[in-house]
């Protein structure tokens, strides 16, 4: 009979998930012109696998916004180099953390010639 209730029991209750917790970040990459542009970008940040609660995103240390798990942030980010993404719990301690990227279109340095482009000979 215990089996019984044990058995009804289990499929009653929900089962937890125990699985890490999980962000998606989009995007992560930037693309300037050239190095040293500043980057202006909106940066939505899905949160998902989270206990209930509420959560702050932090770029480098400058506070983006906050949202509870489950829901989604929309931001802007500016920055000129890349940066660390952190999402923090309702203490302020590290849940989660990503980097933000710059890619340039252009190359830093250019090369010169070492020798000229053409010759008689």
């Amino acid at each position: 009979m215990k089996g019984i209730y044990l058995l009804l029991l289990l499929l009653v209750v929900p089962f937890q998930s125990f699985s890490e917790p999980n962000w998606k970040v989009l995007p992560n990459t930037c693309v300037v012109e050239k190095a040293g542009d500043w980057c202006v970008i909106p940066v939505k940040v899905k949160l998902s696998d989270l206990p209930t609660g509420e959560y702050c995103v932090m770029f480098e240390e400058t506070p983006l916004g906050c949202t509870r798990a489950g829901e989604e942030l929309t931001a802007q980010v500016r920055f000129q180099k890349p940066g660390q993404l952190t999402l923090l719990n309702q203490d302020k301690q590290p849940v989660l953390s990503t980097m933000l990227k710059i890619k340039t279109l252009m190359p830093q340095n250019q090369r010169r010639r070492v020798r000229s482009p053409w010759s008689i000979f």
